[in-house]
């Protein structure tokens, strides 16, 4: 699955599509950009899901349906949300009368929520308080887990050494009776986001560092050699 946000394109021809090189049984879902602002892009390939009900509006795209990965019916909610406290905390509302209302036992959230949880995911910007606490009650009301990162504190990064963690992955716990997950920020090209990924934390990531501990050394067996 790939979910693009503020694509800034009103209407997605095939050969858009297929210029992004993910290969020709794509299908997708899209919600038109306003001008040159907004627009949001959900695709997958036939192999990977198999759709069976679909909805989106300015600032989400919901797809529902199979998987032949996962054993239970697979939601996905792509996000981009507004500037504006007011608008997001409709957004938030909205979002959650969605989430609860889903009967899928795999749910993934995913996208630019425009928001932080705490002040420590913002640097150089001003924090709000009142956008961090509605948006992390939205989290908590919910009952999605958010996905950790691996390898950066933050996702978008603009002027003046600005820098705030602005895209995450939301999921059902479900996720994580098979495993355990983690979400990879990837290096910025053109956007100043960075492109996300989430991905299984099972695989084999090269050899594990040494650890020692203290109270080894009250072992005798040990301190014999």
């Amino acid at each position: 699955m790939v979910h693009l946000q503020e694509t800034k394109i009103k209407q997605w021809s095939t050969r858009e599509i297929t210029s992004l090189g993910l290969g020709s049984d794509v299908k997708w879902v899209e919600s038109p950009a306003n001008g040159m602002s907004g627009g949001i892009l959900t695709l997958w390939r036939d192999e990977a899901f198999i759709l069976s009900h679909q909805r989106s509006a300015a600032n989400w795209i919901l797809v529902r349906g199979s998987s032949n990965f996962v054993v239970g019916g697979i939601a996905f909610l792509n996000v981009y949300a507004p500037q504006a406290t007011a608008e997001k905390r409709k957004l938030w509302e909205e979002l959650l009368d969605i989430i609860l209302t889903l009967k899928e036992k795999y749910i993934m959230v995913i996208g630019d929520f425009n928001a932080v949880r705490k002040a420590t995911e913002r640097v150089n910007c001003i924090h709000r308080k009142l956008d961090s606490e509605l948006f992390h009650n939205f989290i908590t009301s919910s009952g999605l887990i958010e996905v950790p990162f691996i390898n950066s504190d933050f996702t978008w990064y603009g002027p003046d050494a600005k820098a705030s963690k602005l895209d995450r992955v939301l999921v059902s716990s479900a996720w994580f009776l098979d495993g355990d997950w983690l979400v990879h920020a990837d290096n910025r090209c053109t956007s100043d986001h960075k492109p996300i990924i989430f991905k299984s934390a099972n695989r084999d990531w090269g050899p594990k560092s040494f650890k020692f501990f203290n109270c080894w050394l009250q072992e005798e067996d040990l301190r014999s050699y």
